[in-house]
C-alpha cells in the first residue's frame, strides 16, 4: 500500500521568529529576546520562558541545584524534583542548557558559546567531565522528557531527571 499523504515537515524557527511571536503576546523586548535565545526554536517553550514570573530567581534554583549535584548532596535530588513540580517543562529545559552549557564549555573554553553567560560561574565551579558522561545525560533526559506526555508519575520523572544530571556532574 503506498500512501498519497504528503509529508509535512517543521523547523524549528529562529530567534528572530521567536521574539515576534514573544512581543506580539505582550512580552517586553528583553524577555522576549532572553526567551528566544533559550527556547531553541521552539515557540512552546519561548513562551514558557517568558512567561516565568521570577526568571532570575528560577535560574538561581536551577544553578545552586547544579551545585548541590556537583557535590554529591543527594538529598537535592530528592528536593529539586519536588521543586521542579511547579513547572516540570521549564525546569527540565533550564537544567537542560545548563549541561550544555557546561558541555560546551568543557570542550571549548569559549565562554561567548554559552546559551546564559551568567552560568559561567558554576560551570567553572564544576569539576571537569568526560564530554561523553555529560552528552550521555542529556540524551536520556531528552527521552525522559516524553514521559511528561504520559500517565507516569511527574514526580518520578522529576526523580529521575534530577538522578541523571547529579550522575553526570560525580
Amino acid at each position: 500500500i503506498v500512501s498519497r499523504c504528503q509529508g509535512v515537515r517543521f523547523h524549528p524557527l529562529t530567534d528572530g521568529q521567536l521574539e515576534k511571536l514573544l512581543t506580539g503576546r505582550g512580552f517586553s523586548p528583553e524577555k522576549s529576546r532572553q526567551a528566544a535565545r533559550l527556547a531553541q526554536g521552539s515557540p512552546g517553550t519561548a513562551v514558557r520562558f517568558a512567561a516565568a514570573g521570577n526568571f532570575e530567581e528560577n535560574w538561581d534554583r536551577v544553578r545552586q541545584a547544579i551545585d548541590n549535584f556537583a557535590r554529591g548532596r543527594q538529598l537535592a535530588i530528592f528536593e529539586t524534583a519536588r521543586e521542579m513540580e511547579k513547572d516540570a517543562y521549564l525546569y527540565t529545559s533550564m537544567l537542560e542548557i545548563i549541561l550544555r552549557d557546561i558541555y560546551i564549555y568543557q570542550t571549548t573554553h569559549n565562554e561567548q558559546l554559552l546559551a546564559i553567560l551568567a552560568n559561567i560561574d558554576i560551570i567553572k565551579a564544576v569539576p571537569d567531565k568526560s564530554p561523553e558522561q555529560i552528552r550521555s545525560a542529556m540524551n536520556n533526559i531528552a527521552g525522559l522528557k516524553y514521559y511528561y506526555k504520559t500517565n507516569v508519575n511527574p514526580l518520578l520523572i522529576n526523580t529521575n531527571i534530577c538522578y541523571e544530571v547529579a550522575a553526570a556532574l560525580k
